[in-house]
């Protein structure tokens, strides 16, 4: 890292990560805690073009140092790099109720749907039910914890998910496909 001449708190060499949303922290929802609602919000990376800042997989990016994040001693970069999409992950299952008996459905298995499988065994999901076109990557859900993985455009889904669940349902589903709905 290199720091700017007025950055404060940070020095050239630091191991930082960063929050990809840049926020202004001056607006009404800054100033309640919901960044990620910022009148002036830039998301580097992956966003919607109406909030997209090229430059994340730049060699250099420059940020502001308020989103900055001070990345512990003896943490790869690997390991590090991972941080932020399990932060979803986590996020994501903490945010929904589940007892231990529950039922879940992951719609979508790309890297955040196989983290989401893997943070719902870990938070003692009873069931895990694994969607995707691609046959892959259910393979891999399976590996990584999904009790059952349905292929969306061979199994009829809603009809496999009530038979699993004694035709209750399940009682969480979480969907991360990743598409842009046209």
């Amino acid at each position: 890292m290199a720091a700017g001449a007025d950055v404060t708190g940070w020095k050239t060499g630091d191991a930082v990560t960063f929050d990809s949303t840049v926020y202004c922290g001056q607006c009404y929802f800054c100033r309640h805690g919901q960044i990620n609602l910022c009148d002036h919000r830039r998301v580097l990376g992956v966003s919607c073009e109406a909030y997209r800042q090229h430059g994340a997989m730049a060699d250099y990016v420059a940020v502001p140092q308020h989103i900055l994040y001070r990345l512990p001693a003896g943490l790869g970069f690997e390991r590090a790099a991972m941080v932020e999409a399990l932060s979803v992950a986590f996020h994501s299952v903490q945010r929904t109720p589940l007892a231990l008996d529950s039922t879940a459905v992951v719609m979508g298995t790309g890297m955040i749907g196989l983290l989401i499988v893997q943070v719902l065994r870990y938070a003692g999901c009873r069931r895990i039910i694994a969607v995707d076109l691609d046959a892959r990557r259910l393979e891999l859900a399976r590996q990584l914890g999904a009790d059952q993985v349905l292929k969306s455009d061979a199994d009829d889904v809603i009809a496999e998910v009530m038979r699993a669940t004694d035709q209750r349902g399940a009682d969480a589903a979480f969907e991360v496909v990743g598409i842009r709905q046209r």
